[in-house]
């Protein structure tokens, strides 16, 4: 648990230093698969302040195991996609500015970039966000999902997921760098995305990638 704890802290610091959130938005979590239970930064607490202790272990139905502070008001969110996807072991939810703000336009983002099929596994989806904490939002992102590694929440963020924080994290930063140049690419003219049948080439010639 305190190495679990230490590896949350320091990705959840690091999220912040990269301003994939502002002030107390956002929220990580890890889950433990052996013992079913998950561990999640907590609500409505200074990331600057944030320490190993402030950490929530609870169990996916909700119960709190250990931790002096209420867990992430996205909590429900979280277990639900533990719930559906079992190779999914740490998610991050941003509100990074890019993705976002296509999250606010209803907008998908195409295969734009070659490395999106291999590290996010193609176009990033948008999925409807009916109410912050609650399992229906987070059986929304289920579905954006599938087999992809990141989506969109429909006017309140993004979502990665991974097989352990590293990859999340990693994912996050790469959505919203694909969200910026999407952006980008769009103020300048007609978005050109990868066709189809590349799409399926690169990730059959894909050697490694988060």
């Amino acid at each position: 648990m305190e190495e679990l704890n230490r590896e949350l802290l320091r990705v959840t610091r690091q999220a912040y230093e990269a301003r994939l959130f502002a002030g107390i938005s956002g929220n990580l979590s890890a889950y433990d698969p052996e013992n079913g239970r998950m561990v999640i930064t907590p609500t409505r607490t200074m990331y600057e302040t944030m320490g190993l202790t402030d950490m929530v272990w609870m169990e996916l139905s909700g119960r709190v195991l250990s931790g002096h502070r209420k867990p992430s008001i996205e909590w429900p969110l979280h277990a639900a996609i533990y719930r559906q996807r079992p190779d999914v072991h740490a998610i991050v939810h941003t509100h990074s500015p890019y993705a976002t703000a296509l999250s606010v336009n209803y907008e998908k983002i195409p295969v734009i970039l070659m490395e999106m099929s291999i590290w996010l596994g193609g176009e990033v989806d948008l999925a409807p966000f009916p109410q912050m904490g609650t399992e229906e939002a987070g059986m929304a992102a289920v579905g954006a999902l599938r087999d992809r590694g990141a989506c969109l929440l429909q006017n309140h963020g993004a979502l990665t997921i991974g097989e352990n924080l590293e990859q999340a994290y990693i994912r996050a930063v790469y959505l919203e760098d694909v969200a910026r140049v999407y952006l980008l690419a769009k103020s300048g003219g007609d978005v050109k995305a990868i066709p189809e049948y590349r799409v399926r080439q690169i990730k059959e010639n894909a050697i490694e990638g988060y």
